[in-house]
């Protein structure tokens, strides 16, 4: 549910910031009016075809429903801490389950 309410408000934001009326952004998208303001207040998930009609409308790409943050880039979402040395793994210990079938 709670990822129904972002996109749904996160849509709802993008559209409003584009001064467009919920009626035009729904004929634009193929959509009855009601059925995108239930979206927008979070009573129904867009699939992804028509999550993906709704942002070419406002236009952004279709992963910006559902984030709050439409700059973030990918090194903002993943970062490694410079200290943190890469795990090195120990295989000698682990027994080879087939080992009598070896040549």
């Amino acid at each position: 549910m709670q990822t129904r309410n972002a996109i749904g408000t996160r849509i709802r934001e993008l559209r409003r910031e584009r001064g467009l009326a919920l009626a035009d952004v729904a004929e634009a998208a193929g959509l009855s009016a009601s059925h995108l303001s239930r979206i927008e207040r979070g009573h129904a998930a867009p699939s992804f075809t028509v999550a993906t009609r709704i942002a070419a409308v406002l236009g952004v790409r279709p992963g910006e429903l559902a984030t709050m943050q439409r700059e973030q880039s990918a090194t903002d979402a993943v970062t490694q801490s410079p200290d943190r040395l890469p795990r090195v793994w120990d295989w000698s210990s682990i027994a080879r389950p087939n080992s009598a079938l070896d040549w």
